[in-house]
């Protein structure tokens, strides 16, 4: 596993193809986590058909960072892109979404920059897990938790029929 408090490095490629991203860090947490804030935010995707319109989604982030700029992590409700709207490859959608949210301190994607846990809204297509792994929770839906120092984070997903006994099941376990 990992141990608390470490900065790790990393990078994500296709050895196939030989390319890969620039390498990033990431810390985890202390031992001991007490008086922190955390970042949440929904239903952030630009205006519909506007595929690289994320400079509103920009704002709001680094706007987030600038009041939060120790907070450990964010936590989103969903609702990033539209890729419902026939208007594409909602592979490039997800793609300029993350490529068009930098740190503007640092100009690197505020994905790469701070964990994420994201719950897969109606509009996303179910890239969510594509791109951000860590939310599946419950028999592959987007419904999950856990927990930060004495927080107890439970992320659940109205959106998807069949799953409010899985996620009554989840509440009950926790």
């Amino acid at each position: 596993g990992l141990d608390y408090g470490k900065t790790y490095s990393y990078r994500v490629g296709d050895t196939a193809l030989g390319t890969y991203s620039p390498i990033y860090t990431f810390t985890t947490r202390p031992q001991t986590v007490s008086n922190f804030s955390f970042i949440y935010t929904a239903d952030t995707q630009p205006e519909q058909g506007d595929k690289k319109g994320y400079v509103g989604m920009n704002a709001l982030f680094n706007k987030a960072l600038s009041v939060a700029p120790n907070a450990p992590f964010f936590v989103s409700g969903g609702d990033f892109v539209y890729s419902s709207d026939g208007g594409g490859d909602t592979i490039s959608v997800w793609r300029n979404m993350i490529n068009g949210c930098n740190n503007m301190n640092s100009n690197t994607s505020i994905f790469a920059e701070h964990p994420w846990s994201i719950a897969d809204g109606n509009p996303d297509g179910g890239y969510v897990q594509r791109f951000f792994n860590n939310t599946v929770g419950v028999a592959g839906k987007s419904c999950f938790s856990y927990e930060y120092g004495d927080l107890h984070i439970a992320v659940l997903d109205s959106g998807k029929n069949g799953v409010v006994s899985d996620q009554t099941n989840l509440l009950q376990s926790d």
